[in-house]
């Protein structure tokens, strides 16, 4: 975080560099400009603490960090009246041709060779070696849901989320449970099936009725679960409930009064 953003009295655009700054520190050194034993400890560095360079650094890398880290945010490189230009035209930068950059006509000067897209080789060990585990998003609460009471519109690709249900209802792994091909083609939403070009259930290899059966239900998903038309927001469900809630406070509140 820019030192403006710890002491939050605002912030603008330069808080960006100063991100620039340590995401350019962290792939020049291997770590961070300012890492405490903990949160507060961090905070207080990046405030106070003196900058450290590694005798490593290049003279332009050094000047390049420095101007980035700038404490005041009007002095740090790329505030001034040349904008993000300035950046572009440090000396560190005199080997980018950045039209070229842009238009992605320069070759990287290191391309990794993969055999699997899940090899790890190119991974620091110290993450590989950790123990991976799960974090999964808590449910959502009946308060959350309430939130969301008499708002009735589905995203579209929803529809395909259902009809890939309705899949796997007919295509259970235990072969007892799965519903035959004759099955499914007396299901009620075949009798809508049409002609359609219509392919997104189509890995079913090899069974091309229930394939186009499938498709069928796809299309009745669609058809049936299709939202309603938008209306005012003052005519939704929503707001009619809302309004009948504020009538009847409204009304305790004139009952309250008289009998005062």
């Amino acid at each position: 975080m820019a030192p403006e953003i710890v002491n939050r009295k605002g912030h603008s655009t330069a808080a960006d560099f100063w991100s620039l700054g340590v995401l350019m520190y962290e792939m020049l050194t291997g770590h961070l400009p300012f890492q405490g034993a903990d949160r507060r400890e961090t905070m207080t560095q990046i405030l106070k603490a003196k900058l450290r360079m590694p005798g490593f650094l290049s003279p332009e890398a050094q000047s390049l960090l420095r101007l980035l880290f700038k404490r005041n945010p009007q002095n740090r490189l790329g505030s001034g009246f040349g904008g993000i230009q300035q950046i572009k035209d440090h000396p560190f930068f005199d080997s980018i041709n950045w039209m070229r950059l842009l238009n992605r006509q320069v070759s990287p000067p290191f391309k990794p060779f993969l055999d699997s897209s899940d090899e790890t080789e190119f991974f620091d060990t110290e993450f590989t070696t950790k123990t991976p585990c799960d974090s999964p998003a808590l449910p959502p609460s009946a308060a959350a849901h309430e939130l969301f009471r008499g708002f009735s519109f589905v995203a579209s690709h929803m529809y395909e989320q259902m009809a890939k249900n309705e899949v796997k209802k007919r295509l259970h792994h235990n072969p007892e449970q799965r519903i035959a091909a004759a099955g499914i083609l007396t299901y009620p939403w075949r009798t809508s099936r049409k002609d359609s070009s219509d392919d997104s259930l189509s890995y079913i290899k090899g069974i091309g009725t229930v394939t186009g059966a499938l498709t069928s239900t796809y299309k009745a998903l669609e058809s049936a679960n299709s939202p309603s038309p938008l209306c005012p927001v003052n005519a939704s469900a929503l707001a009619q409930r809302r309004k009948k809630e504020r009538g009847s406070s409204q009304s305790e509140s004139s009952m309250t009064a008289v009998i005062a």
